[in-house]
């Protein structure tokens, strides 16, 4: 891979594979780029040949689901996570929460992604704490995340034009009351004090006396 040539890495393991299928070697290797290539399909292909027993399952089934939810596939993906919940014994990882709560939403089942959102936000998930948060603004999100028309409408306001450099002009404020101003009656209200403040004391020194 060296270069970033990730698709000619992909297609020698995939030629290593047709001399032997089960190389574990070439299937760890190839797995990964199966997923940056976008090739999911040979994904699940590749994850289907590891029949080893020293494969930790729950990790088989987790990356099994991944690949099912880039393939669109969220009725098997939801069946999955119910599996993926045994296998955890009820306390999903941070990442098998995230594909829940997106299967879910993409099922309609606001209420399960409700639940699989709120245990990935407890597990510092910045996106399901917003869509927790989300949740109680909208409806029904999922039919807010299905509809067709732009979520902005101001045609003016593009991504080119947001990252091209503008000159920061300074705001000019208008002047209500002048500093100096504030100054001076800052000053004239401690000399008025101080008078208060010895009369007060020449009254009391003549009572005493």
């Amino acid at each position: 891979m060296i270069k970033g040539q990730y698709e000619l890495a992909f297609g020698h393991f995939k030629l290593a594979l047709l001399k032997k299928e089960n190389s574990k070697n070439a299937i760890e290797r190839a797995l990964p780029l199966a997923w940056l290539l976008g090739q999911y399909k040979d994904g699940l292909s590749l994850l289907s040949r590891i029949l080893d027993e020293e494969t930790d399952i729950r990790k088989k089934v987790l990356l099994n689901t991944a690949f099912q939810v880039r393939l669109n596939n969220f009725l098997r993906s939801q069946q999955q996570m119910r599996s993926l919940k045994m296998l955890f014994q009820g306390e999903l990882p941070k990442e098998a929460a995230i594909m829940g709560s997106y299967t879910s939403l993409m099922n309609d089942d606001v209420k399960l992604a409700y639940t699989h959102a709120n245990n990935a936000c407890r597990k510092n998930d910045g996106l399901n704490c917003w869509f927790l948060f989300q949740n109680l603004i909208w409806e029904d999100l999922a039919k807010t995340m299905r509809r067709d028309e732009h979520t902005y409408s101001d045609n003016e306001v593009t991504l080119s034009l947001l990252k091209e450099k503008a000159e920061v002009a300074p705001i000019t404020e208008t002047l209500l009351i002048d500093q100096k101003d504030i100054e001076e009656l800052d000053g004239v209200e401690v000399q008025l004090l101080g008078k208060e403040k010895a009369a007060a004391l020449k009254k009391v020194t003549i009572v005493q006396h």
